[in-house]
């Protein structure tokens, strides 16, 4: 058992409390598979919510592609609310990724310490990478967002300028 336990995570049960060593490891165990369950339930809702606002952009791509010709004739003003519209959506999904990640990160932690009570780990983690490895999914996944927001003010000023 850890000689320091982070506060709040650990309960007052420990070995001692268990008839065997066997009954208390295996106790750990359950608990780990329970936080490895929540991190791929997490990890599910995650990809639901990315495909959802993947749809929503893939849509707004083919709307704005078909009507790029015809520009409305109200002028560029109707066009600034769709745009705060599709910017307020990678607004929700940068930060609905961001909740999944936090939330990732949480299960992950717990994972981690309860793997201190057993005796080997599952997996080599994302800070135990050599330098210079490539990115994490996340870090790319956060990026997506932004990108379809940038492409969005660059489509509302070409319609602008031209």
């Amino acid at each position: 058992m850890p000689d320091e336990r982070p506060a709040g995570f650990w309960t007052d049960v420990s070995a001692d409390d268990y008839d065997t060593e066997s009954d208390y490891r295996a106790a750990v165990m359950e608990q780990c598979k329970l936080y490895v369950g929540l991190v791929e339930s997490n990890r599910n809702r995650r990809a639901v919510a990315n495909s959802f606002f993947l749809g929503i952009n893939t849509a707004a791509f083919v709307a704005i592609g078909v009507t790029w010709e015809a520009r409305p004739s109200s002028g560029q003003a109707a066009l600034a609310f769709p745009l705060l519209v599709l910017l307020a959506q990678c607004g929700a999904w940068a930060a609905a990724l961001r909740s999944y990640r936090r939330r990732g990160e949480q299960h992950w932690s717990s994972v981690r310490q309860l793997e201190e009570e057993l005796p080997a780990r599952a997996a080599q983690w994302d800070d135990e990478r050599p330098p210079g490895q490539s990115w994490r999914l996340t870090d790319i996944e956060q990026a997506i967002p932004a990108l379809f927001g940038l492409t969005y003010v660059g489509a509302f000023v070409a319609v602008v300028i031209w």
